[in-house]
């Protein structure tokens, strides 16, 4: 069988379900089809045929790529992955490529604050080389630009990136122009925001064995714990609005007055009317504020 239908074969693309994707500028996303880049990482012989697949490429690609990644025995090249995903990605494709394209070396850039850093011995390895950027799965191709700017910054010269699979539809290759961009596949899926996911207006069920359901549904029950507590809290003065404050949203819990949070902490232990999440996330705010609570510790 052909690359994809061994991929499709191990469950590693997914097709005809339901998938939360990785957030994104705050908007969570839904699809029906899915790459599990860890399920390729988790077969040996499955991630080899991709860097096969990946180093012919490289070799037949037109001249104009040939010539930025530099096929001089003896010049070196050195693969350049993102932490952590990607590094079984970039030490198959670097193994592959070691002879082929000269002294092939690997390397990884770990996440610093919002970007990537190269560090230790790296430095020195990187700069000065042609560098490929190994990375699995184009999405948007933000990280793979942001590991771009680290080797630039580190001394390295960025000839192309290399993925597995690239399932952006040409997003990723303007993000990262001018480097071209090379991948084994090119997959395409369906995304909508997750207010506007048809699969959920037909009450199809999440896929609940990948993608990021977990932190999807954590959000939006904070979502409506949050929503719970304006609405008892409504008396609260004008202008005090209380916002969403799950993993990916600010936290203002702290907007409510303390009379109103100390309403709710009593009402629910005299009549045990409200969530306990709720309830909990009030009496976290009232001790930070140095508030005793109605009923003691």
């Amino acid at each position: 069988m052909n690359l994809y239908e061994a991929a499709e074969a191990d469950g590693a693309i997914i097709q005809n379900s339901h998938v939360v994707y990785t957030p994104k500028d705050g908007q969570w996303y839904h699809g029906s089809a899915y790459v599990d880049k860890d399920r390729i990482a988790s077969n040996p012989q499955l991630l080899l045929r991709f860097a096969d697949q990946m180093a012919w490429l490289m070799i037949n690609v037109d001249e104009s790529v040939r010539a930025r990644i530099g096929m001089v025995q003896g010049q070196r090249l050195v693969v350049v992955s993102p932490a952590v995903g990607a590094i079984s990605w970039g030490t198959a494709l670097a193994s592959k490529l070691d002879g082929l394209f000269g002294v092939v070396k690997f390397a990884y850039a770990d996440k610093q604050d919002q970007g990537f850093r190269i560090r230790g011995s790296f430095l020195d390895l990187i700069k000065g080389s042609n560098v490929v950027i190994a990375e699995d799965v184009l999405n948007s191709g933000g990280s793979a630009r942001k590991v771009a700017d680290a080797v630039v910054q580190a001394g390295g010269i960025v000839v192309v990136v290399a993925a597995m699979c690239d399932r952006s539809a040409g997003e990723a290759a303007q993000k990262l122009a001018p480097y071209p961009v090379l991948a084994v596949m090119n997959v395409m899926m369906d995304k909508w925001t997750s207010r506007d996911c048809p699969l959920c207006r037909q009450g199809v069920e999440i896929n609940r064995t990948v993608g990021k359901w977990r932190e999807w549904e954590d959000d939006v029950r904070e979502s409506k714990m949050v929503e719970s507590i304006k609405t008892v809290a409504a008396p609260s003065p004008p202008g005090r609005v209380v916002m969403p404050f799950g993993k990916y949203a600010n936290k203002y819990l702290d907007e409510i007055e303390d009379q109103y949070l100390l309403w709710l902490v009593k009402t629910h232990a005299d009549k045990g009317q409200f969530d306990e999440d709720i309830v909990e996330a009030c009496e976290q705010e009232l001790r930070s504020r140095g508030v005793a609570l109605p009923y003691g510790e």
